[in-house]
Order: C-alpha cells, then sequence, then structure tokens
C-alpha cells in the first residue's frame, strides 16, 4: 500500500511539474495589451479612411539637432514619402528625417514592445494616425515625441 501511495504521488508530483512547466511558457505578451488593442484598432481605422497618399505637418521634439526638430510638412505619394518642407521656411529638407504613417505604426509598435509604461500614444478618432506618439523618460534618456496634424489625403 506505502509503494502504491508513492507511486501515485510521484505521478502526481511530475504530471503537476509537467503542467507547470508548460504554463511557465504562457506569459501575459500572448494577450495583448490595451495599448496592443489600441493600436490595432486605430491601424484599422487608418487602413479603412486613409489613402496610399496625403500629406501631414509634423514635429519632432528630442535631443537631437535642430533641423530634425524643426516643424515640417510631409508629402506620402504610394505610402511613401515623396517630400519632406520646413513649415517656416519652405526648404525642401533633403534628409527626410520623417516617417510615412505606416511606418508611424511600427514604430508605434515597437515602443509599446521596448517602453510599454513609457509610451503615451494619442490616435485621431476618425482617420486612426497616431496624433502624438511619446516615449523614454525626458530625465533619465531624454525621450521624445513626435505630433502629426492637419492630416490631408490626396487624390490619386
Amino acid at each position: 500500500m506505502l509503494k502504491d501511495l508513492f507511486a501515485v504521488t510521484t505521478t502526481l508530483a511530475v504530471t503537476c511539474g509537467l503542467l507547470l512547466a508548460a504554463c511557465s511558457g504562457m506569459t501575459d505578451a500572448a494577450v495583448p495589451t490595451s495599448d496592443e488593442v489600441a493600436l490595432d484598432q486605430a491601424r484599422a481605422r487608418w487602413r479603412e479612411r486613409g489613402s496610399l497618399n496625403y500629406s501631414f505637418k509634423s514635429v519632432i521634439d528630442c535631443y537631437c539637432n535642430l533641423e530634425i526638430r524643426a516643424p515640417k510638412t510631409v508629402t506620402v505619394r504610394n505610402g511613401v514619402v515623396v517630400s519632406v518642407a520646413d513649415r517656416v521656411t519652405g526648404a525642401v529638407d533633403a534628409s527626410g528625417k520623417r516617417l510615412a504613417i505606416d511606418s508611424m505604426f511600427a514604430l508605434v509598435r515597437r515602443e509599446l514592445a521596448l517602453r510599454p509604461t513609457n509610451a503615451l500614444i494619442e490616435y485621431d478618432p476618425l482617420l486612426g494616425y497616431p496624433r502624438l506618439v511619446t516615449s523614454g523618460m525626458p530625465e533619465s534618456d531624454a525621450g521624445s515625441f513626435i505630433q502629426i496634424d492637419s492630416v490631408v489625403l490626396l487624390p490619386r
């Protein structure tokens, strides 16, 4: 009888160990966070109402050079940035340091994965594009934000 009890206890312990090992591979990452759900919903709105041809105004604030931080007007054709112009002078920015909105969604997803507690994202309620992407912490890594507004959908 003691031998049977030992066998049952050993089997139970091994089974519990296997179940725990299997469950340990399951993380909360498998369940989308509310930020990821908001991102997916916003991206769906953009795809539904957006366009591959549009322009928008953009401001970047970061611990970076003034040229990057200058307010810009960005024009996108077929999903590709074709023009970046200084909003004050009208001069074309040859560096083109701006992303198309589809690339902004990828940036948001990366920020949510890397720094979920330090990313603040606001989406346009109608078109879904990221209006404000704030990441990092000013006190430790200087942080940054990207603001997009005045999106105009352009004809083909």
